[in-house]
């Protein structure tokens, strides 16, 4: 027996010196196969796996004088940790952690390779996917020089905000986002935003707890021209409210001197309006006297709750104004008139307009003699046609004549007119005037539903 002991000794000690001249790497597998020449250790299986050391958070930052490259797995993290000279970094952690990207020295686990600070995250250069700082602030800055490229580019190709920033301090002075220009193009912009879909180009909100006065706000700091907001396109500029009391577009000139205009359209058409509910207000407004320079065409009926006049510089009196004012019926009329001298026979036929028949009826007269007493002048004829002739004037003598006539156009017979309108339910007890002459803010013609325009708070 100790014969057979002996034997085994010699065996085993001839093997581990015959193992130790073989080459330096190791194979570990249940198959036998060699190990892949470049590497020192090789394991291979179908069925087990290899176990790394555990233990807690404590365990491993206690570690003294950890090499570098040490690898652990942290029972308390649920990560597998390696120390890179420094300090401990980890990999992706949990079943469902996202794999870090590739930095220029850090490992493919890691979130920032070796890029550590803010100024390093943007510094490090390489072609890392992306890189997340947490632990710094402070501003950063990103430069380009190249042509026709952009500095900084976000792309969102899901349900989500591109860029989104947010100023959280209440008493902040500054704008959160903010752009300059130096280009004198005028063709580019500081800020410029651009749809390819059915949003909008650029939006700008107030949310509903806020007090700002503008969605979105121009200012034009230039005095000798130039748009605090200027808007080009099918409709230039669009304005909209759902709020009765204020207005769809408001405009406000802060300017003292005259003329200072709030509001002002150019065009084939400068200003238009058109009202939703005629019964209730109009087309277009005025809270103030109104002025018009050139001719006023009106398409219906023309009323006014004070005299109709013409006023012109006095022809004598340069420092004074000369009005005429029109006269009121109660009917639709038109007026003709003129003179005709009689024949031999104290006669005269009266030759009227040639569309005089088409737009009138219920004529009356009213003759005068010139220059003699014709006591007999009288109409002999009424119109027939477009003339009406008189008699029993003095022999060549000369006449006045005038004749009314009751308005009978297309419009008249479509719209016939009415002496007395009933009091519409949105008139009701109003008034025309008040006791110093004046209209009525809450008169016959303001509007029901709109209060007295008051300038917007700055």
């Amino acid at each position: 027996m100790k014969k057979y002991l002996f034997a085994l000794i010699v065996l085993a000690l001839f093997s581990i010196k015959a193992y130790s001249q073989l080459p330096q790497n190791v194979s570990i597998n249940s198959t036998g196969n060699l190990p892949d020449p470049s590497s020192m250790l090789d394991v291979s299986s179908t069925d087990k796996g290899l176990l790394i050391p555990r233990m807690t958070t404590a365990q491993r930052t206690a570690i003294a004088s950890p090499a570098k490259g040490l690898l652990v797995f942290d029972n308390d993290l649920s990560e597998f940790w390696y120390y890179n000279g420094a300090f401990w970094t980890a990999f992706a952690g949990g079943a469902t952690g996202p794999a870090g990207p590739t930095g220029p020295t850090g490992p493919t686990g890691g979130g920032t390779g070796t890029c550590t600070t803010l100024d390093g995250a943007y510094n490090c250069g390489g072609a890392g996917a992306g890189r997340i700082i947490t632990a710094n602030s402070g501003a950063f800055e990103v430069n380009a020089s190249t042509a026709a490229t952009n500095a900084i580019k976000a792309l969102h190709s899901n349900s989500g905000v591109a860029v989104n920033a947010s100023s959280t301090l209440a008493s902040n002075a500054y704008s959160t986002i903010q752009s300059t220009t130096a280009s004198t193009n005028t063709l580019v912009s500081a800020v410029l935003g651009n749809s390819s879909a059915a949003g909008y180009g650029v939006s700008g909100q107030i949310a509903a707890t806020g007090t700002a006065q503008a969605g979105v706000y121009g200012n034009n700091l230039r005095t000798t021209g130039g748009h605090g907001v200027w808007g080009f396109g099918y409709n230039g500029v669009v304005g909209e409210t759902n709020y009765v009391p204020a207005f769809g577009l408001y405009g406000y000139n802060h300017g003292a001197a005259d003329p200072g205009v709030g509001t002002a359209g150019i065009g084939i058409t400068g200003i238009a309006g058109q009202s939703t509910n005629l019964a209730l207000s109009y087309g277009v407004y005025s809270y103030d006297d109104g002025g018009i320079v050139g001719a006023l065409d009106v398409g219906g009926n023309f009323s006014a709750g004070g005299t109709k006049a013409f006023r012109i510089q006095h022809p004598t009196k340069p420092d004074m104004f000369l009005k005429h004012f029109c006269l009121e019926s109660p009917e639709v009329l038109n007026v003709y008139r003129g003179n005709a001298i009689l024949d031999a026979n104290g006669e005269a036929i009266i030759t009227l307009p040639e569309y005089f028949s088409s737009i009138n009826i219920n004529f009356s007269y009213n003759l005068t003699s010139i220059g003699t007493s014709a006591p007999e002048l009288h109409i002999k004829d009424e119109v027939k046609g477009n003339a009406f002739s008189v008699a029993g004037g003095k022999p060549n003598s000369k006449i006045s004549w005038t004749v009314y006539a009751e308005r009978n156009d297309k419009y008249i017979q479509e719209h016939p007119d009415s002496k007395q309108t009933e009091v519409l339910q949105t008139e009701r007890d109003k008034k025309l005037l008040k006791g110093d002459k004046m209209p009525l803010l809450n008169g016959i013609n303001s509007n029901p539903n709109q209060p007295i325009i008051k300038v917007l708070s700055e």
